[in-house]
């Protein structure tokens, strides 16, 4: 009885306009810790009548991070039998948004908004440099942040954004270790999303944060990849032209919806 009242300390909605979930984490001698999903359930009835005309039945509205720690983490897996002892700083960098996912001991720990926009950096490379948007989405992927490709123009486009996500995600670990001490270090920051694989994007936030970053792949709780597919999103494997270098960065987009179709999978 006392969920809905606590949530309204953590969601900017009254209980009532919301629909939520909750699930019980870790019980302590006088407190619980419980881990909470919300809709606004205007959005959610947008979504609902949609499937409705299209004669879809909805099994579950989930929270995204959800499913982005289902597609990317191994202890998310039923067959996993390690130890659930590491915690992560997952990245999801997207065309609309960004976002920070903190998982920590086995579950979600707080999840932050950013405002980081796939769309809007490719747009601004496209003006820069009058190429079209296609052109520039190449360029954002190829050049990244390296100052010896396209004059540097790329990299200090690039540079703006990055400032604002590496001063994002070191306070973001700092309100971490502040009100979760108790769950140990970062181990690992994870990329993903369609901006996982800009180039050098991974050693730039390893280096501002001194914490192991790596892009990870939406396909790490799947068995029996096609040999063709894993080639074309494996980022150690050498593209061999520039072309597969562009159907890396989209398969890393489908990281959401991996995680969505492993729901009752896994």
């Amino acid at each position: 009885d006392i969920i809905p009242s606590e949530i309204e300390k953590h969601i900017p909605y009254l209980s009532d306009k919301l629909y939520f979930d909750w699930q019980k984490i870790k019980n302590k001698k006088n407190k619980s810790f419980v881990l909470v999903g919300a809709i606004e359930k205007l959005i959610a009835e947008q979504y609902i009548n949609i499937f409705k005309k299209t004669k879809l039945s909805i099994s579950a509205l989930e929270i995204e991070p959800a499913a982005i720690c289902r597609s990317l983490l191994p202890e998310e897996s039923s067959k996993y039998l390690g130890t659930f002892n590491k915690n992560y700083c997952i990245i999801d960098i997207g065309a609309k948004r960004s976002n920070m996912i903190i998982y920590s001991k086995n579950t979600i720990v707080t999840t932050i908004s950013m405002p980081i926009s796939g769309n809007e950096i490719t747009k601004s490379i496209s003006k820069t440099l009058e190429i079209d948007y296609a052109q520039a989405e190449k360029a954002k992927i190829i050049c990244g942040l390296d100052k010896s490709k396209a004059k540097g123009i790329v990299s200090e486009i690039l540079s703006n954004m990055t400032t604002k996500l590496i001063k994002k995600i070191n306070s973001s670990i700092d309100f971490y270790y502040d009100h979760f001490p108790h769950h140990g270090d970062i181990d690992n920051i994870i990329l993903c999303g369609g901006g996982a694989n800009i180039n050098d994007l991974d050693k730039l936030i390893a280096k501002s944060t001194s914490i192991e970053t790596v892009p990870v792949t939406p396909l790490t709780n799947i068995d029996d990849i096609p040999e063709t597919f894993n080639k074309n999103i494996n980022r150690k494997n050498e593209p061999k032209d520039k072309d597969e270098i562009i159907k890396q960065n989209q398969s890393f987009s489908y990281t959401t919806a991996i995680g969505l179709a492993l729901r009752n999978i896994i």
